[in-house]
């Protein structure tokens, strides 16, 4: 059995054609210049938890992305046991998925 897939592509018009020719549902979200790491990182998780749900449904779905974020400030000790907790539920349902990551 094939297993769903969830892209990731940091280019809108990819993303779009990817989308129509492949019928698949869509994400895009983006992350404002001065948003802080934690609020940052809790919009990818939560798009992340979105999108694979999505992908169980409909059998696939593609993400993308503006990231202008250009954050020095560093997370503290409370906001990482925080993300550590989402990330770990986030990939329960992303382990189901064969996930394709155009960012690299």
């Amino acid at each position: 059995m094939e297993r769903h897939k969830l892209y990731i592509e940091p280019s809108l018009p990819k993303a779009l054609k990817l989308k129509l020719e492949e019928q698949m549902p869509h994400i895009h979200f983006s992350i404002e210049k001065d948003c802080d790491p934690f609020t940052a990182s809790l919009i990818w998780l939560e798009v992340l938890r979105r999108a694979a749900e999505t992908a169980r449904i409909q059998g696939a779905c593609v993400v993308s992305y503006n990231n202008e974020i250009s954050c020095r400030n560093s997370l503290s000790k409370d906001e990482l046991r925080i993300l550590s907790e989402l990330q770990r539920e986030t990939n329960l349902f992303l382990d189901t998925l064969d996930i394709i990551d155009k960012r690299r």
